[in-house]
């Protein structure tokens, strides 16, 4: 879970997690990573925390952005699933069922989606206008890839893939769900979008305007940094 100045829900969405967690027959690893937060998220986070067998915070400073975040966590988790999720759970913890069966059916990685089949979604219509927007950006710059919804904060991975994709990635901030899918695509790991339920949040760190403008060249440097790679490169025994 990346977190950046989240003290004010950050305790109440550990809290949710743990509850669901404590109910389940496997093993549970939480792993939260404070992207240079400038409030008391640090203390909050290792609080709600506490007492969690598996539970990790990594902090770091100064702010590095969401795609940084999410890949320190990755990186750094054991399990041999591993789920992302915002720190604000505008997707219930609880979609991660449907997630697993999909899993099951020969998936590597399951990408919860806004605008896939009967989804149920409230969202301001300027977030709207901004996906179409990024949409046809991306499939300009780096293809199309099958996938309506690429940012949506909720997916889940067979582990040794999620480590495999993340530790090649660079890009540090909101284009890195682009990075991911372009990167899992090349190297022939198999990924399906899955409806979920879904609530903008107030709060979010999304801003559109800084968006657009990072937009283009951290696209066009998704392209140029791994058109090379081949399924044959794939690092796991999923690959293809």
């Amino acid at each position: 879970m990346p977190a950046y100045n989240e003290e004010r829900r950050i305790a109440s969405t550990l809290a949710r997690i743990r509850g669901y967690a404590d109910a389940q027959p496997y093993e549970v690893e939480l792993v939260v990573v404070d992207d240079g937060s400038r409030d008391d998220t640090v203390a909050v986070a290792r609080q709600a925390l506490s007492g969690f067998p598996n539970g990790q915070l990594i902090a770091y400073r100064p702010n590095r952005g969401k795609g940084h975040a999410v890949r320190t966590g990755i990186v750094a988790a054991h399990g041999q699933y591993v789920l992302f999720t915002d720190a604000d759970l505008s997707t219930p913890i609880e979609e991660v069922e449907r997630a697993f069966g999909l899993l099951a059916q020969g998936h590597d990685m399951v990408l919860g989606s806004r605008a896939a089949g009967d989804v149920r979604v409230r969202q301001p219509l300027y977030r709207r206008l901004a996906t179409k927007l990024f949409n046809v950006a991306r499939d300009l710059i780096v293809g199309r890839t099958g996938v309506v919804d690429s940012q949506c904060g909720f997916k889940l991975f067979r582990g040794d893939v999620a480590r495999d994709v993340f530790a090649r990635q660079r890009v540090d901030r909101f284009m890195f769900d682009a990075e991911t899918l372009f990167v899992a695509g090349r190297l022939g790991y198999r990924y399906v979008e899955m409806p979920v339920a879904w609530a903008d949040v107030p709060g979010s760190k999304v801003r559109v305007v800084r968006g657009a403008l990072e937009m283009l060249p951290e696209l066009l440097s998704i392209r140029l940094r791994h058109g090379y790679l081949r399924p044959r490169d794939a690092r796991t025994k999923g690959g293809t």
